[in-house]
């Protein structure tokens, strides 16, 4: 098991309400998870992640993830 960091942000935090607005949450997965499999381990549907930023530099969602990465992931946002 590997163990990362996970940040969600604007309306993705609707699912993990209990996360703190500061720091984020320390999330266990298997060794060679990429960001796809982090969304489906916590009920976060793809379509709905704009962007992915693994240790604060944008990646595909096909990533693997390392120990120790931090995640943060937006949504969509429109605005004018």
């Amino acid at each position: 098991m590997i163990e990362i960091e996970l940040r969600l942000y604007a309306t993705l935090r609707r699912y993990r309400p209990g996360t703190p607005l500061e720091g984020g949450e320390v999330v266990l997965l298997p060794e060679g998870s990429t960001v796809l499999d982090l969304l489906a381990g916590m009920g976060i549907p793809a379509p709905e992640v704009q962007t992915a930023f693994v240790n604060r530099k944008v990646r595909a969602m096909e990533q693997r993830l390392q120990p120790g990465d931090r995640v943060d992931l937006f949504p969509a946002i429109a605005g004018g």
